[in-house]
């Protein structure tokens, strides 16, 4: 086993399981995409404008001669009494990304308790091996 102890940088495999488990992953892209849910709805405190434009060509059926013409326009609206709703809207976005936060945690412990398991399974099966390459040895001398 002592010839097998490099291998056992336990961190190091910690550390892989973190970048590279999808459930990890997942855990990530749910917790970014629950931030910009909460970028969008603060931005429910700001004005929303809106604007448009449109052209148009106009002709009678009695004269060749069509004429253009163009719209524009613009306008501003900005909920300032909104009951609260916003508000609300941002705090329960919040407290999704807290949720999802708290699951990555549980997820990552998990990870790191499965990368601990596997090692000492596999120090088990290396004890086992030299235990067994000795018996074999041990054989070998007594046949000979």
């Amino acid at each position: 086993i002592y010839k097998y102890n490099n291998i056992f940088y336990i961190e190091n495999y910690i550390n892989l399981a973190e970048q590279n488990r999808a459930d990890l992953k997942a855990d990530n892209i749910r917790i970014q995409r629950a931030e910009e849910l909460v970028k969008s709805a603060k931005a429910a405190y700001k004005p929303s404008v809106n604007a448009s434009a449109s052209t148009g060509l106009n002709a009678r059926s009695n004269s060749w001669d069509p004429t253009s013409n163009a719209t524009a326009g613009v306008s501003a609206n900005w909920d300032i009494f909104d009951n609260k709703i916003t508000k609300s809207r941002v705090a329960e976005a919040k407290l999704e990304v807290e949720r999802l936060e708290l699951a990555l945690k549980s997820d990552l412990d998990s990870a790191r308790s499965d990368v601990i398991s596997a090692c000492k399974n596999l120090k088990t099966a290396l004890a086992r091996l030299q235990t067994t390459e000795l018996a074999v040895k041990l054989a070998e001398m007594a046949l000979a």
